[in-house]
C-alpha cells in the first residue's frame, strides 16, 4: 500500500535550474560541486549495484508478502539508477544514459565502497542464488543489504546531503528526487528490520550466524 501511495516519477522532474546553478558553481564554490559530484557519484553506482544484487533475495524470499514487497523494492532500486543516470546526464553533463555513465564513473570507488558493493553484498546475494532455500542464507542477505548498505550507509547519507543542500537552497529537482529515494530507503529499512526480527523469533540462533556479519 505505502508503494502504491509513494511512487514516483523520475520523468517529471525539470532539472533545467539545476543545470543553471551547476554551472554557476565555479570559482570558491567549485571545490563544493566537486565534493558533491564525488558523493553523488557513490549513490548512483551504489544504487546500481542493489539493483543488480537483489534479485537473488526476491526469489529466496520465505513467502508471499516479502516476495511481493521485494519485487516492489528492486522496482524502487531501478527507479532510483534512472533518477541519478537522468541527474548526470541532464545537470552534471555526463552523457550517454545509464550505462555509459556509469562506466564513466567506475573509476571513482574508493576503496571501503568495493569492499561492501563489489566483494561483500555481491558474496552473501550470490550465496542466497546458489541455494534460494536455505533460509539463513536469506536472513544475512538481508542484514547486509537492508540494515547495513540501506540503513548505516544509505539513510546516514541521505540525510546528511538532503540537508545540505537544503541549507544552500540549491539543486531543486534533485531535492525533490532524492527526497523520494530517501522515502523509499526508509520504506526498505523498515521491511529489513522486520525480517530480522521475525527470523529471531522463529530460531534465535540466527543471531549467533550473524555475529559476523
Amino acid at each position: 500500500y505505502r508503494w502504491e501511495k509513494q511512487n514516483w516519477s523520475t520523468q517529471e522532474l525539470d532539472f533545467s535550474a539545476d543545470a543553471a546553478q551547476w554551472a554557476s558553481m565555479v570559482g570558491d564554490f567549485q571545490g563544493i560541486r566537486d565534493e558533491l559530484q564525488h558523493t553523488f557519484t557513490l549513490f548512483f553506482i551504489g544504487e546500481q549495484a542493489v539493483t543488480d544484487t537483489l534479485s537473488p533475495l526476491v526469489h529466496a524470499a520465505p513467502d508471499e508478502p516479502a516476495r511481493i514487497f521485494l519485487s516492489t523494492q528492486l522496482v524502487d532500486e531501478a527507479r532510483h539508477a534512472v533518477f541519478f543516470s537522468r541527474f548526470f546526464e541532464d545537470v552534471v553533463g555526463i552523457k550517454g544514459g545509464l550505462s555509459a555513465a556509469l562506466a564513466a564513473l567506475e573509476s571513482q570507488k574508493v576503496i571501503g565502497f568495493r569492499t561492501i558493493f563489489d566483494s561483500d553484498l555481491v558474496a552473501v546475494t550470490e550465496a542466497v542464488r546458489k541455494d534460494p532455500h536455505d533460509y539463513g542464507k536469506w536472513v544475512e542477505g538481508i542484514t547486509i543489504y537492508h540494515l547495513i548498505v540501506e540503513g548505516m550507509l544509505a539513510l546516514t547519507g541521505q540525510k546528511f546531503v538532503l540537508g545540505l543542500i537544503r541549507e544552500m537552497g540549491i539543486l531543486p529537482a534533485f531535492y525533490t528526487g532524492f527526497t523520494a529515494v530517501a522515502r523509499d530507503e526508509s520504506r526498505h529499512v523498515n521491511f529489513g528490520v522486520r525480517a530480522l526480527m521475525e527470523a529471531v523469533i522463529r530460531d534465535p540462533s540466527h543471531l549467533d550466524r550473524l555475529q559476523g556479519v
